[in-house]
Formats: C-alpha cells, sequence, structure tokens
C-alpha cells in the first residue's frame, strides 16, 4: 500500500484529500477575490493546533489558486521575520519579488520593472526608518507599495502567510495594521487576498479584539479529523498516489 503522506512534512497538494468543506468556502473566497465588481478581495485565516494540517490546506489553496490564474506569493513566517513591524514588511517585498520571478505567468519587461519596484520600496522604507521623526510608517509604506506592485502586475494576487501567530506574539497591532493596508487597498480596486495561518489562539492574543478585525477574516478553524473523514481521506489519497506511480 502506498502511503502519500510523510510524518512531519505538509501533504503534496496532488494528494491531499479531506477538508471538502473548508476548500468549498475557500474556494468561494478566491473566486470572489477575481470576480467581484467593484473589487471586493475576501481574506481568509485557517487557524487550529499544531500538526492539523493547515500549511497542507494552504498549499492546496495555493495549487486551487494558481489553476484560477492568480499570481500566489507564499511566505512562511519565522520569530526573525516577525521581530517587528519593520522587519515584517521588508521580507514581504523580498519574498514578493522572489515570487514574480521565479513565476511563468509575467514578461522578462514586467519582471525588470519589480526589481525596479523593489528597490523603490525598500530604500523608501530604509529611509524613512532612519530618520528621528518619521513621517511614514512601515505599515503605510507597504501600502503605498502594494498599490504601486498592482498597478504594475493588475492581476489578482493572494499573499499567504504561514505562521502569522510570529507576528502576533512580537507585535499584535500587526494584525490591525495588516487589516487597515488591505481594506484600504480595496478602495483602489486592487484585487489583493490575504491569507494566512495560525495557531488556534492566534487571535486570542490580542487584548481588546475588536469585532471589525474578527470580520475582516473568513475564520476557518481546522478540527481533528473523525474517524469517517480520515478513512475517506486515506483512500482518496491513496487512489491518487496510486494512479500518479500508474499502478
Amino acid at each position: 500500500m502506498i502511503n502519500p503522506y510523510v510524518t512531519g512534512f505538509p501533504a503534496d497538494p496532488k494528494s491531499f484529500a479531506g477538508r471538502e468543506r473548508e476548500l468549498g468556502e475557500i474556494k468561494k473566497a478566491i473566486d470572489y477575490t477575481v470576480h467581484s465588481e467593484p473589487a471586493t478581495p475576501q481574506n481568509v485565516a485557517i487557524v487550529g493546533d499544531w500538526g492539523i494540517g493547515k500549511t497542507s490546506l494552504l498549499n492546496k489553496c495555493k495549487a486551487i489558486a494558481l489553476d484560477k490564474d492568480c499570481f500566489v506569493c507564499k511566505i512562511t513566517l519565522t520569530p526573525e521575520k516577525c521581530k517587528n513591524m519593520d522587519s515584517f514588511v521588508y521580507n514581504t517585498i523580498d519574498e514578493l519579488h522572489t515570487a514574480i520571478w521565479e513565476s511563468n505567468m509575467f514578461t522578462p519587461k514586467l519582471k525588470e520593472s519589480v526589481s525596479e519596484w523593489k528597490i523603490e520600496s525598500l530604500k523608501f522604507l530604509g529611509l524613512e526608518l532612519k530618520r528621528d521623526a518619521a513621517k511614514s510608517t512601515s505599515s503605510t509604506l507597504f501600502k503605498n507599495g502594494l498599490l504601486d506592485l498592482w498597478r504594475r502586475v493588475e492581476k489578482p494576487t493572494i499573499i499567504m502567510y504561514d505562521d502569522l501567530h510570529y507576528l502576533a506574539d512580537s507585535y499584535p497591532m500587526g494584525l490591525y495594521d495588516l487589516r487597515g493596508i488591505f481594506q484600504e487597498l480595496r478602495e483602489y480596486d486592487c484585487r489583493f487576498m490575504l491569507m494566512c495561518t495560525g495557531v488556534s489562539t492566534l487571535f486570542s492574543k490580542i487584548r481588546g479584539l475588536s469585532e471589525p478585525l474578527m470580520r475582516f477574516f473568513e475564520h476557518i478553524k481546522l478540527k481533528p479529523f473523525t474517524l469517517d473523514e480520515t478513512k475517506k481521506s486515506d483512500s482518496s489519497a491513496t487512489a491518487k498516489a496510486k494512479n500518479r506511480s500508474g499502478i
């Protein structure tokens, strides 16, 4: 019998099975992000305990979004990348640039334009942060940078943050900053969708959590499979693995 899973690693999207209800909700959010008029991107937070399959589901969503001709940038966060909002913004800009260059969606000319965008964005970020009394915060500069990027690529874009709890740990108000950034980008008809994963306590880390922040995300809470779901998932994943191997 073929085992399509490797313990300790996310499942291959091609072998992914189960979570049909959750996938249905996320597909609707992606479709709405792509087709809504005026542009009204939906944002999704996948939360659950360690090892429950958050990253596997996120990777599956990335494959689905790519099939819908979205540009996707998946960023795996670490405590180092999230030590403050400045580091978070810097790393996001860097990862977006890398993802565009690795994608076959864009022409060489556009990729060169995005390289210019990265240089300009990081330059302005660095200059503002060095000032004693910065005129703009890193969040404002991030919003302006994403707006500039949109005007260059003009393609529905999904930014995926895996393990967003690292930002909430070091800078809880960063989630409010993200909400403000992506809400404001809607006003410019930008189709930027935010998708993230985090531990079950992701939002409980924030004091005085507001209703607008909770409503900003569609919450997908992952729970352990029931016995019946486990059997169906194992059977489906094994069948997919056999088909790919020609057995």
